[in-house]
């Protein structure tokens, strides 16, 4: 309460759930999945999300909107087809005009395990931004959607944005 007798109650809200492009949307082969060994039907899943693993895919800064889910699907193929992965091994894609992309199967919402970082994809969320980012940096679109995603998905989670957490290579 200040001088004036009135008072401002603190004020708190979820983010909102970013728009996400599903896997159907922008044109996943659900054939392709799961076909390498040691796959099966059902994502694995964990407990919950404590982090998330940002990275980004080296290749072109210049694609179109219309290319994008040209990018995501080729990757989407190498990841299963080359390195025999069960799918696609980002939760997320995000790219240079800040859409979010569904990346691996089992629900957006949900902790599912990713292939997205050896020893550290249990309990994180993994998210690539596509393009190269050696020598130029990402849009401030791209920036923008991967920190609506991640504030969306970190406070399902229940993740403090501001925290710290120590993660331990499982492999």
């Amino acid at each position: 309460e200040d001088a004036t007798g009135w008072s401002v109650p603190s004020a708190s809200a979820t983010p909102a759930r970013p728009g996400i492009i599903s896997r159907a949307q922008w044109g996943a082969d659900e054939s392709i999945r799961n076909t390498a060994p040691d796959c099966t039907n059902d994502p694995r899943y964990t407990a919950t999300v404590r982090n998330g693993i940002v990275h980004h895919k080296v290749n072109v800064n210049t694609y179109s909107a219309e290319e994008s889910d040209d990018l995501i699907r080729g990757i989407y193929q190498f990841h299963v087809q080359s390195n025999r992965w069960c799918d696609i091994g980002y939760n997320f894609v995000v790219d240079r005009f800040g859409r979010v992309f569904e990346g691996r199967f089992g629900g957006v919402d949900r902790a599912v395990i990713g292939a997205h970082a050896g020893g550290f994809n249990s309990g994180s969320t993994g998210a690539a931004l596509l393009g190269d980012f050696r020598a130029a940096a990402p849009t401030a679109a791209a920036m923008n959607g991967l920190r609506d995603l991640l504030a969306w998905k970190f406070a399902i989670h229940g993740v403090d944005p501001r925290s710290q957490t120590t993660v331990i290579s499982s492999g």
